[in-house]
This record gives C-alpha cells, sequence and structure tokens, in this order.
C-alpha cells in the first residue's frame, strides 16, 4: 500500500497483474523447454519469491500437451498419483501405486508432452520414490520437471542420512539439476528500466521495499 501511496504521488498507476520476464523467468522457460524436447528429467532448485510457480503455470497455460500438479506438504503418494492421473486424464482405478505409475507412464506415451511437479519440498521419502519410478518409465517418453526450493539440499541430506532409495533419487534428478538466483535489486532496477521508471527517488523506495517477485508483480505494471 505504501509504494502504491508513493507511486502516486509521482504519477505512476500500478495493476496487478504485471509479470517480468526476468532472467530467473526466461531460465525457468528454458528448462522446461529443454525437457519437453529432450524428453528428459529438468530438476529445478530455486529460492522463494523468485516467481517460478508463476513461471511455471505461465509455460503450462501457453504450450499444448503441458501437465501441471503442484504437491504441497505432507501429500501422500496415493495423494499424489491421483493429482497426476486427474490432471492427464489417466486411469487411477485398481492396483497399487506401481500400476498407477505404469498408467501415467503409457497415457504420457500417448500424448507426449511435459509433466511439471511443482513445490517438490519437505516431502516424504515414499514421495521420492514416486518421483524415482516417474524418471525411470517416462525417460524418452515424455519430458519431466522437478521443482522446489532447497530441493536439492533436502535431497542430500537425506542421502547423507541413509534413508532408503534417497541415492537412487539423487542419480535420477542430478544430471539436469538448474540452480536459479535469488531475487536482489538488479531485478527490481531490471523492472524499472524496463517500464520506462527513471525517478532515482522511486527507484530507491521500489529496491528498499520489494524482496520478491510477489511484491513486485503486485506493484510494478505501469498503465
Amino acid at each position: 500500500q505504501r509504494i502504491r501511496i508513493v507511486a502516486d504521488l509521482v504519477g505512476y498507476m500500478f495493476s496487478w497483474s504485471f509479470h517480468l520476464q526476468t532472467p530467473q523467468w526466461n531460465m525457468i522457460q528454458l528448462c522446461c523447454k529443454m525437457a519437453a524436447m529432450t524428453r528428459r528429467t529438468v530438476t529445478i532448485d530455486g529460492p522463494t519469491g523468485i516467481g517460478k510457480s508463476t513461471a511455471l503455470s505461465q509455460f503450462y497455460k501457453s504450450n499444448p500437451n503441458t501437465y501441471y500438479v503442484r504437491l504441497w506438504r505432507n501429500m501422500t503418494d496415493h495423494d499424489l498419483l491421483e493429482s497426476i492421473c486427474m490432471e492427464i486424464g489417466a486411469d487411477s482405478k485398481g492396483g497399487g501405486n506401481y500400476r498407477r505409475i505404469e498408467a501415467i507412464a503409457n497415457r504420457l506415451k500417448e500424448k507426449g508432452g511435459l509433466l511439471i511437479l511443482d513445490e517438490c519440498e519437505s516431502l516424504s521419502v515414499r514421495i521420492y520414490r514416486i518421483i524415482k519410478d516417474l524418471c525411470e518409465l517416462l525417460k524418452d517418453l515424455a519430458g519431466l520437471v522437478v521443482t522446489g526450493h532447497e530441493i536439492w539440499k533436502e535431497i542430500e541430506q537425506r542421502v547423507a542420512r541413509r534413508r532408503k532409495d534417497m541415492d537412487q533419487v539423487k542419480r535420477r534428478l542430478e544430471p539436469r539439476l538448474h540452480k536459479i538466483p535469488a531475487y536482489d535489486d538488479r531485478i527490481t532496477k531490471y523492472a524499472c528500466k524496463q517500464l520506462g521508471i527513471k525517478d532515482t527517488q522511486v527507484i530507491n523506495y521500489l529496491c528498499n521495499n520489494i524482496s520478491n517477485m510477489d511484491k513486485l508483480n503486485d506493484a510494478m505494471t505501469v498503465i
């Protein structure tokens, strides 16, 4: 609200639908394209506040045969498989987890494209095992993007604790691991430049008060 008041005082008007194509945004888009084209698994590890989910959602909306599932803390393996089956239109009835995973792989083999698993953090080992199985079964059939906040740190910690199968999870996700840089003032200044904001006081105020893409999206659309 304070940002909007200052902006109004200097003659800027803001709305709530701004999406800046930052270097981080472009890296995430490129990772998705790479996974789809090569039909391989790509891992995206990035801090909060850089617009990962927004960039992934935009890719999902803009590209056919792209499927998006957002995970949540304490999600069960059943929840994950049901969510994926529902998203891609696969049969989830009957059999156990592996039968559902095979149904997902067969459906994606028919349709091709890309499956995005977002917010893969603080997950159970059972969920990571499902992701590992998906990596194996989808190879050369469809692309898979696995993304989350400090996901790689979490995986390495579990490997160090010798949690069952986590070393195999690491081997599947490491080859195409991409770490996205954190948000900093350069993004705010880049946004100001792209949008024609030249007033030094406004730029400095925005840099001091915007620390992530959510705040930037709220403040930086110029009409």
